[in-house]
Formats: structure tokens, C-alpha cells, sequence
């Protein structure tokens, strides 16, 4: 038996080729993160316009958008329109429930000096208190 395989062969990717998939690539681990930084807020709302650029930077004049690339772009879109969300829903539950933020704000104060026994100015002192540091 004479196996007679043909080898394909191996073509290096060109450097636009390259930069294309390193793009594509960046994309998905931006969404990735943002994915798992959703909880703190200002990552994720860093990485996620990021992402989507990167992903759309990898896309090549004439060929769609890679796998990747797509991917990527729907994790951080996805991303995103959760937190734009969460944060206007969260504007309005507040206004709605408290009138504004300085009622809010007021509120928060208030609580704060009831339950800790200390007054605003007591709170303000003891967060920039320069003799702990001295």
C-alpha cells in the first residue's frame, strides 16, 4: 500500500492577516472581561467600548467579520446595554422612591449619623484624617 499523502501547505499568515486576528482576539478577551467585571461597574465600562472597537478594527476590506470578532462584539454590546441599564433603572428607582439625589444624599446622612453615633462633620473628619497617616 502506497499512502500518498499530500501535506497542505503552510502559508504564513501576512502581517494585516496578523493584526486581524490579534484584533479579533483582544476583542474576545475585552468582552470576556467586562463579562466578568460587571459587578464593579467601571471596568467593565471601560473594556466594553474597547472591545467593540477592537472588533471592529479586525475587520479585513471585503471579508465579513471573523468568528471571533463577533463574538466579542455581542459580549461586550451585551455588556454594556446591561450596565446602561442597571444604571438608568437605578437613577430612576432612586428619584422615584427619594424626590432627588440630595434628598437621597440627606437620607444617607442621616441614617448613617443614627446608626454610628456621629455627626457629618465627625464622618468627613475621620475619612480625611491626616494624623493616622503622620
Amino acid at each position: 500500500m502506497d499512502y500518498n499523502f499530500k501535506q497542505p501547505e503552510f502559508k504564513p499568515l501576512s502581517k494585516k492577516d496578523r493584526a486581524s486576528h490579534n484584533f479579533a482576539n483582544a476583542s474576545v478577551v475585552f468582552g470576556a472581561f467586562s463579562l466578568f467585571s460587571l459587578a464593579l461597574v467601571t471596568p467593565a465600562l471601560v473594556s466594553a467600548p474597547l472591545g467593540v472597537m477592537f472588533a471592529l478594527l479586525s475587520k479585513r476590506r471585503n471579508q465579513p467579520l471573523s468568528l471571533r470578532a463577533k463574538i466579542g462584539f455581542a459580549l461586550c454590546v451585551i455588556c454594556y446595554l446591561i450596565i446602561v441599564v442597571s444604571i438608568v433603572s437605578s437613577i430612576i428607582y432612586y428619584s422615584n422612591k427619594y424626590g432627588s439625589f440630595q434628598n437621597f444624599y440627606k437620607q444617607y446622612i442621616e441614617e448613617l449619623e443614627k446608626n454610628v453615633n456621629i455627626n457629618s462633620t465627625q464622618a468627613l473628619m475621620s475619612a480625611v484624617s491626616f494624623d493616622s497617616v503622620l
